[in-house]
């Protein structure tokens, strides 16, 4: 049964995928998708002749359609639009589709209200608009896959679709659900309270209290606990965003926190709206724009007028000069003017969907000035560390320990106020009538759920509030941390700034040494590294270089992907499993007269395993799809014509044979060290000699990586293999998928069919057979007992800084190893 697993948060999606992978490298299946993705694919085929209106030109459509109807005299309610008011009655007409009301519905339910009334007539006229011109905004994607979700070619490739985590479904969510019928199913986890250790601190102030949590996550992270298992939780992001970015990063504490601000708060923006406004030079301006104030003229005109004026004075590349080559302040700029560009972008495309009509100079600085107020642009990339996420994103997901700043009442809970635009009472009357608005109880007992996603998380908790608020006001310990103290009998500690800035914590964190792993770290490495199975994969990486192992296996780092990017990794396995199946077909001797239909075998294959993996989205142009098609069903049909003349009477006997995922495996020599793998092909001859295949999509090693002990799969898998099928092993080799032929081979029988009669390496004697294999289990046993042992020295074998054409490194960016010039 095909099964795909949607998820509604992306940190749910990467925790499962983490968890599925853990010591077990090799493993394919379906990938988690979250909610997002899961629609974009189902509308795909629906979406083609439209365009997409994000929220910024949302917003801007409907401030032009509130004036056209103002100037039509057809608003009651509205007479200007004050800050706040285009982006509200944008929030409203969202919230409307999602509860899968649309225009002439809300005519109807509503009541003789002017603010109704002209709600009403915005809504449909914004509608109008965008089926007029075949837009389409983002609740609109989840109303085109309600309507059209059974017809998706997407949704046809698998039996059921799982929703996990889910907890509550809105109501165009549950109408998608019933669009699907038995192809659902739902799971939700359990959130009993598993909480067992409860800390509380009040602290002085809001610095004090981050002080204090940073000096509680880093003791510990030097008792052991990794990063990507604890978890900070804000409520109040605003509030705590610029304490834990310049606090943590001067105790050297990693979070995955992005820097983001409003634009207008960038020193280069305000230059520009003082320069447009009041003529006012700056370092960034030291001349005037040369413009005629007096003249109207569209939209779209003024933004070409100062993009050439931004281009002439030398932006971007004027900042290297202004800043000295600052870098993170040039770069701070080049972040804020590229957000500009954007922004002038989408301004000027929205000019020319209504109208181009004329405004004066000073009307363009205003609504420039307008839509920069509600623009926010990042200026820092986001970092791997501990996750910091709101309470309600952390439904589902599991930490060793959490952190939660704020615990101030009217922070969390949250202090909610009247929605002045649809009030509390007409929220609770539309509700009578079957729907789902959200009314001021029903957001109180969403803060009470995400409580409860927060304390089912994890079973220990960290818990702070500040006594005192910026506006120097007293605040209230949150009820929720009230309850929490009294029901697990935790005393509440206070802290204050000088116990936490200048005691002996502190000095005894300035006193360690850095880059030196403790006892306690160790022990739980330790415990770690006993209980979890090594893939080759792995020993092989620590073989490379034991640093390298470090950072992808302690730390779990790695390398940004996106995640519908087609990488090396998924070509090798579309590669895979396309011979996978066609030798499961094809385990006769295969016959050189059939390499046509072999070939119409794995092109067939090849456009279904690529499908059934949902990589055609992965490509810029369905051309590109076709080369790599091409190129893969290429280098598969030539081996197969090399193994047609090479291989003789040899025929696959054992297919992706896997070993230490069912049930825990070790090799006879070291029954505490647990192995895991799968064997892509064991090939048997006439003679009953057995012979181990691996396929590469890459370059293949050869036997002086296997003596210097940078990769032991051969030996390995031919150990597992005589241990699994009590024979002896003749050989194994490396299927280079690249050349189309056996390219390396590891043999103690120099008469099998495939090997070169004029190349000697790799053909041992049985001595030399015996020698090395007894060299690897010695070598395994030394990795393994190192790595337990906390050993991950900088001393790479294997290294693109020291041998360019040699190998390749994730992390060069940042290992501290010099290399060669």
């Amino acid at each position: 049964m095909k099964e795909l697993i949607v998820y509604p948060t992306p940190y749910l999606v990467k925790q499962h995928t983490a968890a599925q992978l853990k010591g077990k490298q090799g493993v394919t299946g379906e990938y988690p998708v979250t909610y997002e993705i899961f629609i974009e694919k189902c509308i795909k085929d629906n979406i083609a002749s439209k365009t997409f209106l994000g929220d910024f030109k949302k917003n801007l459509i409907i401030e032009r359609i509130f004036w056209k109807l103002k100037k039509q005299n057809k608003l009651k309610y509205f007479d200007t639009p004050r800050p706040g008011y285009i982006h509200r009655i944008g929030e409203v007409i969202g919230e409307l589709k999602q509860q899968n009301i649309d225009a002439k519905t809300f005519e109807k339910i509503i009541d003789e209200k002017a603010c109704h009334q002209d709600i009403s007539i915005i809504y449909q006229t914004y509608q109008d608009f965008l089926e007029k011109n075949h837009f389409y905004d983002k609740e609109d994607r989840y109303i085109l896959c309600r309507r059209h979700i059974l017809k998706s070619e997407f949704i046809a490739h698998y039996d059921t679709i799982h929703f996990k985590e889910f907890h509550k479904f809105s109501i165009i969510q549950e109408k998608i659900l019933e669009a699907l019928g038995s192809k659902i199913k739902i799971t939700d986890s359990d959130l009993t309270v598993n909480m067992r250790q409860v800390k509380a601190v009040k602290a002085q102030n809001r610095r004090t209290e981050i002080i204090n949590l940073a000096h509680v996550i880093l003791q510990d992270l030097q008792d052991g606990l990794l990063p990507e298992n604890i978890c900070i939780v804000l409520r109040n992001r605003d509030a705590y965003e610029n304490l834990l970015r310049d606090i943590f990063d001067e105790m050297c504490i990693p979070i995955s926190l992005d820097k983001q601000a409003v634009l207008l708060q960038n020193p280069f923006i305000k230059a520009l709206l003082r320069l447009l406004r009041y003529g006012e030079l700056t370092d960034y301006f030291s001349e005037e724009w040369a413009k005629d104030s007096s003249v109207s003229k569209p939209i779209s005109e003024w933004i070409a007028d100062l993009e050439n004026f931004l281009e002439v004075q030398g932006y971007p590349e004027k900042f290297c000069h202004i800043h000295d080559n600052n870098l993170a302040v040039v770069k701070r700029d080049i972040d804020a003017f590229q957000s500009l560009q954007g922004v002038l972008t989408e301004l000027n495309e929205t000019d020319k969907m209504i109208s181009e009509e004329a405004v004066s100079f000073t009307d363009f600085a205003t609504v420039l000035d307008t839509h920069l107020q509600s623009s926010v642009y990042s200026y820092s990339t986001l970092k791997n560390g501990i996750w910091i996420l709101p309470p309600a994103m952390l439904r589902g997901l599991k930490f060793d320990k959490i952190y939660v700043p704020g615990m101030v009442e009217g922070e969390f809970p949250r202090d909610f106020r009247p929605d002045w635009l649809l009030k509390d009472k007409d929220r609770a009357e539309f509700n009578r009538k079957g729907y789902k608005f959200d009314t001021l109880d029903l957001l109180l007992e969403r803060e009470r759920e995400s409580f409860g996603f927060l304390i089912s998380s994890s079973p220990a908790g960290y818990f702070s509030y500040p006594m005192i608020l910026e506006d120097n006001t007293s605040s209230l310990m949150s009820l929720y941390l009230e309850e929490l103290c009294q029901k697990s009998a935790a005393t509440i500690e206070n802290v204050r700034f000088e116990s936490v800035y200048c005691g002996k914590k502190l000095e005894n964190i300035a006193a360690q040494e850095r880059g030196v792993i403790t006892g306690n770290t160790k022990q739980r490495l330790k415990e770690h590294f006993c209980k979890i199975p090594f893939s080759t994969t792995a020993l092989n990486m620590y073989g490379e270089c034991p640093y390298k192992f470090f950072l992808a296996r302690v730390l779990n780092l790695s390398p940004v992907e996106e995640e519908d990017e087609y990488t090396a990794i998924a070509r090798g396995t579309v590669i895979h499993k396309i011979l996978e199946i066609f030798f499961k077909r094809h385990r006769e001797k295969l016959d050189a007269a059939m390499i046509d239909e072999y070939t119409n075998d794995i092109k067939a294959l090849a456009d279904e395993v690529i499908k059934n993996y949902n990589l055609q989205d992965s490509f810029a142009h369905p051309l590109l799809l076709e080369i790599e098609k091409c190129d893969i069903v290429t280098n598969i049909v030539n081996y197969l014509a090399w193994h047609i003349k090479q291989m003789g009477d040899f025929v696959p006997a054992f297919i992706e044979m896997g070993f230490g995922y069912k049930n825990d495996f070790s090799l006879h020599f070291a029954p505490d060290i647990q192995l895991v793998g799968k064997i892509d092909r064991i090939d048997e001859d006439s003679k009953g000699r057995l012979v181990i295949f691996d396929y590469k999509v890459g370059s293949t090693p050869d036997i002086n990586k296997i003596e210097d002990g940078t990769n032991l799969q051969l030996p390995i898998y031919i150990m597992v293999s005589e241990q699994l099928l009590k024979k002896p092993v003749a050989g194994g080799a490396f299927v280079s998928i690249k050349k189309g032929a056996v390219d390396n081979i590891l043999v103690r029988d120099e008469d099998l069919p495939f090997i070169s009669k004029r190349r000697k390496k790799g053909i041992l004697s049985q001595q030399e057979w015996d020698n090395m294999m007894e060299a690897v289990r010695a070598t395994i046993r030394t990795y393994v007992d190192d790595i337990r042992e906390a050993k991950f020295l900088l001393n790479p074998k294997k290294c693109p800084k020291v041998d360019v054409y040699g190998s390749f490194c994730d992390f060069t960016g940042i290992c501290p190893l010099e290399g060669e010039d």
